[in-house]
């Protein structure tokens, strides 16, 4: 055993987070199976890889960690492609337990040479400089599938990410959005370290003598993700993983007949009778003016029209707002006039659902309205 340097400190405080933050990701009750498992394995993977390096670089050198050397890593990239997939409205099953085939079978391949050299000693000369040379060139082929692999899923994440179009319906816009920036931070974050690995392992192929120091970059670079995902997501944003929605078992104890009729009445509440109108519109109210439970509009809102209440309310009220601009005498108001109008209750929330909708500012919505009126004449 080697004294401890500076590098190995940082690894096992590492280690020791990463332990502690997936247990409390596995064993969170109030998340999606398939959300927490997948981050869980992503860390204890992570945690894996810095107990093997402290292994080699701390000079204890159990052979244990021999038999899967490149081999749990593999499932890095299956498990950050599961947990991104685990927020869209599919969702995973078990079913995609698949893409952790390369890992199973790259263990019963160690396993494999290992029980072939145990059973032929003279053959596979097991013991050997030979056979340890024969292993390092499994090694490396192992590191590079590894590498590729990763490098798929890390696409394969960016993809999936891509397609994601409706929120959680646990989750209003505001949640929907910062959870997407962390998803795609998490991504970008993962491609870096891909990226570091692939300039790591390049270095150490083009190097005239083989140096194990050269992994000690990537090895603290992993080290630094752990503590990001740990204090950059699940303390500072509380959400690492969406609540199951319980919307769906909710609606089931209903027909579709009453759901539908629930649905048209939210409609014309809002279409005909214009309750959003109303700036202390609450869900409670509504449920009173259309004679459904609360508990019922929330989950029609959520499984039908994959909406919040408060999503479903703002868009009749953005459309209020766009409509009357568009009127002839549209402008006799301030654009704050027109929002307390239409149903907002502050400027503060008025520009910010306007621009959530549009993707324009007011203020630029109605510069483009003017353009386009001297643009017909």
């Amino acid at each position: 055993m080697l004294p401890p340097t500076i590098a190995n400190i940082l690894i096992l405080l590492g280690v020791l987070q990463g332990s502690i933050l997936s247990g409390i990701v596995l064993f969170s009750k109030n998340t999606s199976k398939p959300t927490r498992y997948s981050l869980a394995v992503f860390l204890l993977i992570l945690v894996y890889n810095g107990l093997e390096t402290l292994n080699w670089s701390a000079d204890f050198n159990y052979k244990i960690f021999d038999l899967f050397t490149y081999t749990w890593i593999m499932g890095l990239g299956p498990s950050l492609y599961l947990y991104i997939g685990s927020f869209s409205p599919a969702s995973i099953s078990r079913k995609q337990l698949w893409h952790y085939t390369p890992v199973l079978i790259k263990i019963l391949f160690n396993f494999s040479v290992v029980a072939w050299a145990l059973m032929y000693p003279a053959l596979s000369k097991i013991g050997t400089n030979s056979f340890d040379n024969l292993w390092f060139q499994i090694l490396d082929y192992s590191e590079w599938l590894a590498v590729g692999l990763t490098g798929t899923y890390a696409l394969l994440a960016w993809q999936k990410f891509q397609w994601f179009s409706q929120p959680p319906t646990t989750l209003s816009t505001k949640e929907w959005l910062l959870l997407k920036k962390w998803l795609r931070s998490f991504i970008a974050v993962f491609t870096l370290f891909w990226i570091f690995w692939v300039v790591t392992v390049s270095q150490k192929h083009l190097s005239e003598s083989y140096d194990s120091s050269v992994y000690y970059p990537i090895e603290v670079a992993i080290v630094v993700m752990i503590y990001w995902i740990g204090f950059g997501s699940y303390h500072r944003l509380k959400f690492v993983a969406v609540e199951p929605s319980k919307s769906g078992a909710f609606l089931n104890d209903f027909s579709e007949e009453i759901i539908t009729t629930c649905l048209e009445v939210l409609l014309k509440a809002m279409e005909k009778e214009q309750l959003y109108l109303n700036p202390t519109l609450s869900v409670s109210d509504l449920a009173k003016h259309i004679g459904f439970t609360p508990k019922l509009i929330s989950a029609v809102l959520n499984q039908r029209l994959h909406k919040s209440f408060n999503d479903f309310v703002n868009e009749y009220r953005v459309e209020e707002v766009k409509k009357r601009l568009l009127e002839p005498n549209g402008q006799r108001l301030t654009l704050l006039g027109i929002a307390l109008e239409s149903g907002f209750n502050s400027q503060a929330t008025f520009q910010r659902v306007f621009k959530n909708k549009t993707q324009l500012t007011p203020k630029d919505f109605l510069n483009s309205i003017k353009i386009t009126s001297q643009n017909r004449f």
